[in-house]
C-alpha cells in the first residue's frame, strides 16, 4: 500500500477529496450487492428516502452499477483506482507520483481481471472506468447541497462537525 509513503499534508488532502467518492461506491455497491434499487446504508437503513430533495443525487451511481452488474472483485479495483487519484488539486509533486503509480497498478490489475474473467474484456473495462466520472459528478452534486443548503444552518449549531466540513469543502 502507499499510503503511509505520503506526508501527513498531503494524507489530508487526498482523504478530503476521496472520501464522499468512495463512500457513494461503498454504498452504491451494497445496495446493489443486496439487490436493491434504492439508496441503502451498510448498516440497512433507507437513507435519504425516495420522497427527499437530494434522492436523485444520492442515488445516482446506482444505475451503471446495476447496469454494468458489477461484481465484487471490480468493485475493489475500482475504488482503489478512485482513492489514488494523483489529480487532487494540492498533492505535492512527491505524493503524485507516489499516487499515479499505485493507481497505474489497480488499473492494470481490473484490466487484466476483465481479460481474464469477462467477454469483451477491452469494453468491460472501459464500462468500469466510466463509473468514476458518475461519482466524480455526484460528489460535486453533494458538496454544492451541502454548501448552499446545508451549511447555512448547521453553522449556527455549537459543535460544528469539522471533519465533514473539512470533506465538503475540499
Amino acid at each position: 500500500m502507499f499510503f503511509h509513503k505520503l506526508e501527513l499534508k498531503d494524507k489530508i488532502v487526498l482523504i478530503g477529496h476521496v472520501t464522499l467518492i468512495c463512500m457513494n461506491l461503498h454504498n452504491s455497491y451494497f445496495a446493489v450487492s443486496q439487490k436493491v434499487q434504492l439508496c441503502m446504508q451498510p448498516d440497512g437503513t433507507e437513507q435519504p428516502k425516495n420522497d427527499e430533495y437530494n434522492y436523485q443525487t444520492d442515488s445516482m451511481s446506482l444505475v451503471p452499477l446495476i447496469r454494468c452488474d458489477i461484481q465484487f472483485e471490480e468493485y475493489l479495483l475500482l475504488k482503489a483506482i478512485c482513492l489514488c487519484n494523483p489529480t487532487v488539486h494540492g498533492l505535492s509533486e512527491h505524493a503524485q507520483r507516489i499516487i499515479a503509480k499505485e493507481r497505474q497498478r489497480y488499473a492494470n490489475a481490473l484490466l487484466d481481471y476483465c481479460l481474464k474473467n469477462r467477454n469483451g474484456g477491452p469494453n468491460r473495462y472501459v464500462e468500469l472506468l466510466g463509473i468514476i466520472p458518475v461519482l466524480i459528478h455526484q460528489q460535486r452534486l453533494q458538496k454544492d447541497i451541502h454548501i448552499f443548503h446545508i451549511s447555512p444552518f448547521i453553522s449556527n449549531l455549537p459543535h460544528i462537525f469539522q471533519f465533514l466540513e473539512d470533506i465538503m469543502f475540499a
